[in-house]
């Protein structure tokens, strides 16, 4: 075996090299250059450091890339999430703000879970809406699908029905179940210009009968006149 000896400035050399992400030691050169067995030994590992160095960095940058492009498909994903639960929100409002017309000048608009400020506004813009195009001169609210009854909840329903009646129509609320019923009863709200049926069908039979009065009443003054 060879008697070259590498000394300690030569193995700083190289630990300098393969800290700047270099290595000039090749192993298949190594037996021809005359290296003692120590020597061989050393120059080894460096290599070997250095390989190893090179892997986990290589792997680092992989495992980097593979982060960045899971954090943006999870932005991507979370953008469409966003979007979605807009285009949902949007439908729900105009699902739940939806006015149907029943019945000749009568239209209906259920009303589903709770009511803010927001939705209570929007509410009334709709149903304003739908008494001047449909004409209509009684105004339906179903609250059966109305979870609870609240002073808030009392108020939003009192101001949609002054807003109502100065298009000169007028408002039932419908679906009123007992113990709804006893809630607005036990509530410090002013509900006497609110007119209650248990159901539509009270409610529609209601307004029919009086569009009826109202038309014979017409009648007969036509005919007075004459």
């Amino acid at each position: 075996m060879g008697d070259r000896e590498l000394d300690s400035e030569q193995i700083v050399a190289h630990l300098t090299e393969i800290m700047a992400g270099e290595c000039a030691i090749d192993i298949d050169r190594l037996q021809t250059e005359g290296w003692s067995t120590e020597s061989l030994e050393i120059l080894t590992g460096l290599r070997f450091l250095f390989d190893d160095l090179a892997y986990r960095d290589g792997q680092r940058a992989q495992a980097e890339d593979e982060i960045r492009q899971s954090a943006a498909m999870l932005a991507d994903q979370n953008t469409q999430l966003e979007a979605s639960q807009n285009e949902m929100a949007e439908l729900v409002e105009q699902l739940s703000t939806v006015v149907i017309k029943i019945s000749h000048r009568v239209i209906m608009m259920p009303v589903i879970g709770g009511i803010d400020v927001r939705r209570a506004s929007r509410m009334t813009e709709r149903l304003l809406e739908g008494i001047v195009r449909e004409k209509a001169r009684y105004v339906i609210l179903d609250i059966t699908g109305v979870p609870h009854i609240d002073t808030h909840t009392a108020d939003h329903f009192m101001k949609m029905a002054e807003t109502v009646e100065m298009l000169g129509a007028s408002c039932l609320v419908a679906g009123v179940q007992p113990a709804v019923s006893s809630t607005l009863a036990s509530l410090e709200t002013d509900l006497d210009r609110i007119r209650t049926c248990v159901d539509c069908a009270e409610a529609l039979a209601l307004c029919q009968r009086e569009i009826a009065v109202a038309q014979a009443a017409r009648q007969s003054a036509r005919v007075a006149r004459k």
